[in-house]
This record gives structure tokens, C-alpha cells and sequence, in this order.
């Protein structure tokens, strides 16, 4: 997969990092992860309003148990 980092400064701000994640080469978008301060939600394809949530520390306590 492709990823394309915007918006990507030393601090998360307020409107958080947004990465959008392509298939390879010039591929079908597969969605985006948006990582705030206190979440992460993950947006499936290109223009979905639609999104899965879960909290940083729930996220760092499954990603740690693996």
C-alpha cells in the first residue's frame, strides 16, 4: 500500500495528521487514517463520511498485547 502523509507537523494540532492509504502505483484509494490527540478513526475508501473510532490508549493497549 501507498500512503500519503498531509498536514504532518512535529505536534498533532488540532485537526490531527491525516494519512490517505493507497493501493500500489496509481491505485484505488483504500481509505484514510486520521490520528488525533485523544483518537484514531479510520475512514474506508476515498470519500466515506463513515469511520471506525478508537482511542489512542485503547489503540497503544492492543498494538502492546500483540
Amino acid at each position: 500500500m501507498d500512503v500519503k502523509v498531509e498536514g504532518l507537523e512535529g505536534w498533532v494540532g488540532s485537526d490531527g495528521i491525516l494519512l490517505r492509504v493507497f493501493e500500489p502505483g496509481p491505485g484505488a484509494a483504500v481509505g484514510r487514517l486520521k490520528i488525533g490527540k485523544a483518537n484514531v478513526r479510520w475512514y474506508p475508501g476515498r470519500k466515506s463520511k463513515n469511520y471506525k473510532q478508537v482511542s489512542v490508549t485503547k489503540l497503544i493497549e492492543w498494538i502492546e498485547s500483540q
